[in-house]
């Protein structure tokens, strides 16, 4: 299905083989995408899964910037970021390819990042505070400071100001700790036994 997408987005830019040569320009000066489905997750890294900044609603159209990305399988694209300072990346699957004409230009990703000092998540429409755990498609989650962590396996653990992956094991506050599942089980660290931080693995 992903390639049909792909194939009729191409189709789109360049029905006649003597266009070929504008299909990266076009990209380039910006495609109009429209959302097919509600809740489309955007990421910061195509590469990183857990890195969702946001959600975009159904049936709404975004400016790309340029960016296409090919990661496992799938076509990244980035959109336009206000003011360039951030990038967000789209699934392209979940995407459809409108006339730019009918594409708002100033109609641009915004994060849901807010000011101060311990800013909240908003994911799909819900709002977390720092530090509160919840799931989005399979994933266990933590507001971390307006961008949620998320795992695979299990919600982070915080401990000492900071996040650590579910499974992982870390030092804090003088004590070696290994997260399950958001709660961090410590021991004090035993000076005899000749384990220092730097000899441990998350």
């Amino acid at each position: 299905m992903k390639r049909f997408v792909i194939v009729l987005i191409l189709g789109l830019l360049c029905p006649h083989r003597g266009e070929a040569a504008h299909i990266s320009e076009s990209l380039h000066q910006g495609l109009c995408l429209c959302t097919n489905e509600p809740n489309v997750v955007v990421i910061k890294n195509p590469g990183l899964k857990d890195s969702v900044i946001g959600t975009l609603d159904s049936g709404k159209c975004y400016m790309t910037n340029g960016g296409v990305l090919h990661v496992d399988g799938n076509t990244w694209y980035e959109l336009r970021a206000v003011g360039g300072a951030q990038l967000a990346w789209v699934d392209g699957f979940y995407m459809t390819l409108s006339d730019i004409k009918t594409c708002n230009p100033n109609l641009n990703f915004t994060s849901p990042i807010t000011t101060g000092s311990r800013n909240r998540c908003i994911i799909y429409g819900n709002t977390f505070i720092h530090g509160q755990k919840f799931q989005v498609h399979g994933l266990f989650c933590t507001c971390d400071n307006g961008l949620p962590a998320c795992s695979f396996t299990g919600h982070h653990c915080e401990s000492g100001g900071g996040f650590y992956p579910d499974r992982s094991t870390f030092v804090s506050n003088g004590q070696i700790c290994t997260c399950a599942n958001g709660t961090a089980n410590c021991k004090s660290l035993d000076p005899s036994s000749g384990t220092h931080p730097g000899d441990l693995v998350g």
